[in-house]
């Protein structure tokens, strides 16, 4: 702890941590000789601690990633997304910093630069996961006195929400196209996926324990919520799960990887020569379904998860056109 000793008129100031020689010095003012102290005191432990954990000067960005894709990314249920995404951002030359020379301007003309790259959501996944890198160093592997720079950045807003919907012409030709797959799961998880609104890490992580086909009911067991549910499921879910159930040799209903789905979902896109349409839209599309089929709002929530109607809001687009079929022209 620094001490404040008042001598011949003038401010002394010193500071003393275990195993290192005092330090002192003097001022005209009590308030330099305080900020001095403090500031001291603060660099002093900074050293001591650098010298048993991170040593900023020699250790990268890179070596942070790293240690956290080995040590922090296996334990995720979407261990495998991001170790794709940590990868991309380990070959980008900011990964080659020494962590004393990641600044705030050095991030946001990072930002900037991906803004130029990618989509608005992928920078703000991206520069969240680099916050929680560094936040777990400073939590765990004794990275001090350096602020997080990612926390000192401002995060692009996020992307208006997706009003992509799939047409019955459209469905038909992405049916088809995954129909040409040469893995036989990905055209009943696009089904499943149409039929439940359930997430696409949802469905991948199903069981066969989880499906009771009598009741037909299919139990989440994890959601992006932390909540666990239970989604009613239509014939045509049911067959899908039936079928993928019987030709899975493992425990998994739909026995796929989120990679393999990805890029056979690209092929099947190119194939049906369909144009911005996301995995996920299959979401969008099957709950503003389930709203243009009269359900309401806590039985959709019920269903999709939502906790708020805010949120469930955002993915209800129902077809304005089918809407104006059903208020009829208005005459008595």
């Amino acid at each position: 702890m620094p001490t404040i000793r008042k001598r011949n008129r003038r401010w002394q100031a010193q500071v003393r941590v275990a195993n290192k020689a005092p330090i002192t010095k003097t001022f005209d003012r009590y308030q330099d000789a305080v900020a001095w102290a403090a500031e001291t005191e603060k660099n002093v432990r900074r050293s001591l601690a650098n010298d048993t954990g991170i040593r900023v000067a020699q250790t990268t960005l890179g070596d942070l990633i790293d240690r956290y894709q080995r040590e922090i990314t296996p334990a995720k249920r979407s261990s495998e997304v991001e170790a794709l995404r940590l990868g991309k951002m380990r070959r980008d030359a900011i990964s080659g910093l020494a962590l004393s020379k990641l600044s705030p301007s050095v991030v946001s003309d990072y930002r900037d630069r991906r803004m130029a790259e990618v989509s608005v959501d992928t920078v703000r996944r991206d520069l969240g996961t680099l916050q929680h890198v560094w936040d777990v160093a400073h939590r765990s592997w004794g990275l001090v006195g350096l602020d997080n720079p990612f926390r000192l950045v401002r995060r692009p807003s996020p992307a208006p929400g997706r009003s992509r919907r799939l047409s019955v012409e459209e469905q038909a030709r992405l049916e088809a196209a995954c129909a040409k797959c040469r893995n036989e799961f990905v055209p009943l998880v696009v089904r499943f996926a149409l039929e439940t609104a359930m997430r696409q890490g949802e469905i991948l992580a199903l069981q066969k324990r989880d499906i009771d086909m009598g009741r037909r009911l299919a139990l989440v067991r994890y959601s992006k919520n932390g909540r666990s549910r239970l989604v009613p499921l239509s014939e045509t879910a049911l067959s899908a799960a039936r079928d993928a159930t019987s030709r899975s040799g493992e425990e998994r209903v739909f026995p796929l990887t989120a990679m393999s789905v990805k890029l056979a979902w690209r092929r099947a896109l190119k194939r049906a020569d369909l144009e911005d349409l996301h995995f996920h839209d299959l979401r969008h599309e099957a709950i503003s379904r389930m709203f243009e089929m009269g359900l309401s709002m806590p039985e959709v929530a019920l269903v999709s998860g939502h906790r708020t109607p805010a949120m469930l809001m955002r993915y209800a687009h129902a077809d304005v056109e089918r809407i104006a079929s059903m208020l009829g022209d208005g005459s008595s």
